[in-house]
């Protein structure tokens, strides 16, 4: 399975990172953020929801701040054909075929370099019969200000054509009732009773407008079509500008995917996932993302986003 660390009790503070009143913490194990925070007034204010102990990180719960790679969300039945091979990436943990959010969950990822505002961290994903792909991922965080960037850049170390989709999975605090989300979508994603997108042309519902979500609750959905980069999450004492600078193109390729936590086990939704991914789900059997999933040996794809800390509208 690659650089396993499950073995050991992992820390959920790694290593830190800081830049004016922000603040950044995170763990090796799964390369994730844990905290990211703002000074106010002598107060802290934490902006992003982490794991916030040693047991909620080993149990994964949420996938909170996960790096997504190499596919993100689920893959039908947790099988997918590529260049003629099928492949079966089994149950997962709790019995259901879903193949959720990747392989680098339980990695061990190492610092590679660690500054006063940046944080590169590394690993690869070995090959194994489900995934006979050889990568190596990288994933670097910077603060500048109140912008937090998130940068993964993923390398074919194989010799053949690898599927590849790279996606983050943070969850950012809201108060219960007065905030919104903005997405610059024309198109939501319908899925069946299994969260698998429906097929063909039928997966696409589309939108008028840009999309508003006014304290949603049950929310489990992908939006996509995207108009532009930035969506929002808007709270009385601030927002939130996120900005998906990776691949769009049309319905399927560039997604927010959206949800509002209902079923997590801690803090039940006290905070909203917004989940800037490269592609829909079940994006290794869509044809839609097919030409953008391929990998070349010895080629490197580069995903980016980040989110902005902003002031209240009329601040």
């Amino acid at each position: 399975m690659g650089m396993h660390s499950s073995s050991f009790a992992p820390s959920i503070v790694d290593w830190e990172i800081a830049s004016d009143d922000f603040h950044a913490a995170g763990t090796t194990r799964g390369g994730i953020l844990t905290s990211w925070y703002r000074i106010e007034n002598g107060e802290r204010v934490d902006l992003l929801d982490g794991y916030q102990n040693q047991n909620e990180l080993l149990a994964k719960d949420g996938f909170r701040s996960g790096v997504l790679a190499p596919w993100s969300n689920r893959i039908r039945q947790a099988t997918y054909t590529w260049d003629g091979e099928t492949y079966d990436l089994g149950p997962s943990e709790n019995g259901i075929r879903e193949a959720l959010h990747g392989l680098v969950a339980d990695h061990g990822f190492k610092i590679v370099e660690l500054e006063a505002d940046t944080v590169l961290l590394e690993t690869e994903v070995l090959p194994q019969e489900s995934y006979p792909f050889h990568l190596q991922l990288q994933v670097r965080y910077t603060l500048a200000g109140p912008e937090l960037k998130v940068e993964f850049d993923c390398t074919n170390l194989g010799e053949k054509d690898a599927p590849v989709g790279l996606g983050w999975h943070p969850y950012f605090f809201h108060p219960e009732t007065d905030w919104q989300v903005v997405l610059p979508a024309q198109a939501q994603i319908l899925t069946d009773d299994k969260m698998i997108p429906l097929a063909g042309p039928d997966a696409f519902d589309p939108l008028l407008g840009e999309v508003v979500l006014s304290a949603p609750t049950g929310t489990d959905d992908g939006f996509t079509d995207l108009t532009g980069q930035s969506a929002y999450l808007v709270n009385p004492d601030y927002r939130l500008r996120f900005d998906y600078h990776g691949l769009r193109s049309g319905n399927g390729v560039g997604i927010f995917h959206v949800y509002t936590g209902d079923h997590v086990k801690n803090r039940t939704a006290q905070s909203v996932a917004i989940e800037p991914c490269e592609f829909m789900t079940d994006a290794f059997n869509r044809s839609e993302c097919a030409e953008y999933v391929r990998l070349s040996p010895q080629e490197t794809k580069a995903y980016s986003t980040s989110v902005t800390w902003l002031p209240a509208l009329g601040e």
